[in-house]
Parts: structure tokens; C-alpha cells; sequence
């Protein structure tokens, strides 16, 4: 008679599936089993609690253990949910608690984590694991501070612990970096503060209003500015605009991105315009003076006031002398008077000295003087 043969290794596989063999419970969810593998397994997993509640509680403690051992976190995580809440033992318990948060620090859910090990320390203060886990997950949540003080409330009792020093070196570096970072924003905050106040002394100390609308599509570099931006006096230091030499003769413009308050209106006239007194004959004329009648010192500026009125500009003046007499004349009308910013810029009108593109520009500023 032959003697019995090992069974072929898919017969010994089947047995696994078969209850009164299984060396352990599937790990599959019972809703992703046939309807009756499903029952099956629900009966199977149902023995575990047909025990007292210390027991039950120790087996899942063994069985989150070899879980945390061979990485398999979710399973660790799901496991106190089934731990009934009387449970008296509060030792055993505490360390379901630490086996939880220890995967649940694998798995980043890091407000868990904090949940398990607070209920941790309100019955054990000392507990090491629970202030070692809970700086960990603090410093995940970038809040370094509470780290620094979860580690240096361990390291009172257990000053050996070498991780726990090593997390509290992470999270000091954590703070400081924070603070520094902190630090930057502040004093950022506080230089363009003190910008902004600088720059609207010098405003209304030169009387230019800023027109503002929702609408407009003004970038702030195109806005005046001061240079340096904190000078020691506002009043004093120079005040950069943006102004438009505008040609209602041939509705054209030029525009001067750097006119400052100490810049001459003629200064800039020689630079756009054609200027014979420093020509050998041959003038560059703009392509659109088809008349050859604007030149740098054969043309007439004017400027709109903030209460509307037109005044007259000399070539040798400044933008600072023009805001100033623009003011003092105004006081004398009993105004409270000065220069314009619209999207962006002063608008100066240019015109040929004793033309009829100059009368024609007095005579509408008179008419719309008269309408109003």
C-alpha cells in the first residue's frame, strides 16, 4: 500500500478559504466578497468580540502592532473604532491610542493624530510617545511653536530621549524660520506704510490730486513717485510724474515717463521736439507736423487745473515751480487749486506759438468754461 502524498500546493491554497482552516481573516472588505464569502467572513470576524473587553482590546493592540511592523497602516488606523468606549483599561487602551496616531502619522492625517494623543495625555502627562507624536504631527502643521513646547515638556522626565531631541532641533528650526519669515513681512509691511505716507505728503505739499477710478487700468509704477521712496523730507525730495504732451491740432501725443519736479518744461520740449537754436539747419520735424510749425521754442504749453482753470506755462520753470504757482494763484482766487493726475499722467497741451490751433484751443476752453 503507497503512502499518503503531500497535497499540490492550489488544494492547500483552497483550504485558506475554507473557515475551520483559515490561519487568518481575509483581508479584504466583506463588500468586495461574494454574498456568501461576505457572510462567512462577518461570522468569522464577529468571534474576535465574543470576549471579554480587555481581550478584545489586547488583540487589536497585537494586531495594530504587526500591522505598524509591516507598514500596513490603513489597517492599523481602523481598528480602535470597534474598541467599546467602557473599556476600563486605561493603560492598554492609551497604547491603542499611540498605535493609531503612530499610523495615522504615516498616513498625514495629522488632526487625528493630535485627537488621539490629547486624550492620551489628559490621563498620562509623562507619556513620551504621545508628546513625541503629537510634535511630529505639530510640525507637519507647520506649528512650531507648540512642538518646541511638546518636546521640552518630555524631555523634563525622559532628558535621554534622543528623538525627542532631534524633533525639538527640527522644530526650533521650524520657529525660527517662521519668525524670521514673520519678522520680513512686518517690516515690509511698515516700509510700504511709511512709503505711502511719504509719497501723499509730498502730494498734497506740491497740491497734485491723484484721480482714481474703479475702472481704471493704471499700474501703481505709472502713479507718481517719490526718489529716493523714503526720503528724509518729502517736501523737498524729488516727486517723479508721468505727463502726456498732448496736440489737439493733430491728435497726437507724446509721453514723458521720468518728468520730476526739479525737470525744466524746456528740458524736456528740446528733447521731443526740433530745437534751432541748437540745429545746423537740418530739423527733424515729427511725421505728423505736415506744417513744420512745432518746434521746442515756437510752441506754447498750458495745463488744466483741478478747478478747471487754464493756465499758461513757462519753459524755464519746473514741474515744482508750476505746482507751486498753480497753487498761489489759485489762494489769490480764494481756490483751493493744483495739478491733475488721470490715468496716470499731468496732461500738458501743446500748441504753435500765435496759431490758429491755439485760438481755436482758447476759444473751447473758453466755451467750456461758459457751459458750465
Amino acid at each position: 500500500m503507497s503512502e499518503p502524498q503531500p497535497l499540490p500546493r492550489p488544494h492547500l491554497d483552497m483550504l485558506d478559504t475554507v473557515p475551520l482552516f483559515m490561519r487568518e481573516l481575509p483581508s479584504v472588505n466583506a463588500s468586495d466578497a461574494p454574498e456568501s464569502d461576505a457572510n462567512t467572513l462577518a461570522a468569522l470576524q464577529s468571534l474576535i468580540y465574543d470576549e471579554p473587553p480587555e481581550e478584545i482590546a489586547s488583540n487589536f493592540k497585537d494586531q495594530g502592532n504587526d500591522y505598524f511592523k509591516g507598514r500596513r497602516f490603513q489597517g492599523q488606523e481602523g481598528g480602535l473604532r470597534r474598541v467599546p468606549i467602557e473599556d476600563k483599561d486605561r493603560p492598554l487602551y492609551n497604547a491603542l491610542l499611540l498605535n493609531r496616531a503612530a499610523a495615522n502619522l504615516e498616513l498625514e492625517n495629522y488632526g487625528q493624530v493630535l485627537k488621539d494623543v490629547h486624550i492620551v495625555l489628559e490621563y498620562d502627562p509623562k507619556s513620551s510617545k504621545a508628546l513625541f507624536r503629537a510634535a511630529r504631527a505639530l510640525i507637519k502643521l507647520r506649528r512650531y511653536e507648540e512642538a518646541v513646547d511638546a518636546c521640552d515638556r518630555c524631555l523634563m522626565f525622559d532628558p535621554n530621549n534622543k528623538d525627542v531631541e532631534k524633533t525639538k532641533e527640527i522644530a526650533a528650526k521650524g520657529l525660527e524660520e517662521e519668525l524670521r519669515r514673520t519678522y520680513q513681512r512686518q517690516q515690509a509691511a511698515e516700509r510700504e506704510k511709511s512709503i505711502k505716507v511719504a509719497l501723499e505728503t509730498a502730494l498734497k505739499y506740491h497740491g497734485i490730486t491723484v484721480l482714481r477710478t474703479p475702472n481704471d487700468n493704471v499700474e501703481p509704477e505709472s502713479l507718481p513717485q517719490l526718489d529716493p521712496p523714503l526720503p528724509s523730507d518729502p517736501t523737498t525730495a524729488e516727486l517723479v510724474c508721468r505727463v502726456a504732451l498732448v496736440y489737439p491740432q493733430y491728435a497726437q501725443t507724446d509721453l514723458i515717463i521720468r518728468f520730476s519736479t526739479y525737470d525744466t518744461l524746456g528740458a524736456h520740449l528740446d528733447t521731443i521736439l526740433p530745437d534751432p537754436s541748437s540745429s545746423d539747419g537740418q530739423l527733424e520735424y515729427p511725421p505728423w507736423d505736415i506744417k513744420k510749425e512745432y518746434t521746442s521754442r515756437g510752441v506754447n504749453v498750458y495745463v488744466q487745473t483741478k478747478q478747471g482753470r487754464v493756465l499758461k506755462l513757462g519753459r524755464n520753470k519746473t514741474l515744482g515751480d508750476i505746482c507751486a504757482n498753480v497753487r498761489t494763484t489759485g489762494k489769490a482766487k480764494g481756490l483751493e487749486d493744483g495739478l491733475v493726475v488721470g490715468q496716470g499722467v499731468i496732461a500738458f497741451v501743446v500748441v504753435p506759438r500765435a496759431s490758429e490751433a491755439e485760438d481755436r484751443y482758447l476759444k473751447s476752453v473758453r466755451e467750456g468754461n461758459a457751459s458750465k
